[in-house]
């Protein structure tokens, strides 16, 4: 398991519990978060995550943000990852 925070700059907070399951080749994860906002107008809703990487330090992440507020649209986030793996 895995707690996660992201700070959006003047918009919102993100909180996820993340779970990763190590394969032969690599790994995946999957992750259930909410946002709240820090500004009037930022971002505020609940998120679904899934992870995906290889052997090395390197993955791609997707998440999806659907807004609890009125007025938003729900949001796709694509990005890479980078991370050290502590426990091999």
């Amino acid at each position: 398991m895995v707690y996660a925070f992201d700070y959006e700059l003047g918009s919102s907070l993100l909180f996820h519990l993340e779970a990763y399951q190590h394969t032969l080749t690599g790994y995946f994860g999957a992750g259930l978060g909410f946002a709240t906002p820090t500004t009037p107008g930022g971002l505020q809703g609940v998120s679904l995550g899934l992870l995906l990487g290889i052997r090395y330090p390197l993955g791609a992440v997707g998440e999806a943000v659907f807004p609890t507020a009125e007025g938003r649209r729900p949001e796709l986030r694509l990005a890479p990852a980078f991370g050290l793996d502590l426990y091999p």
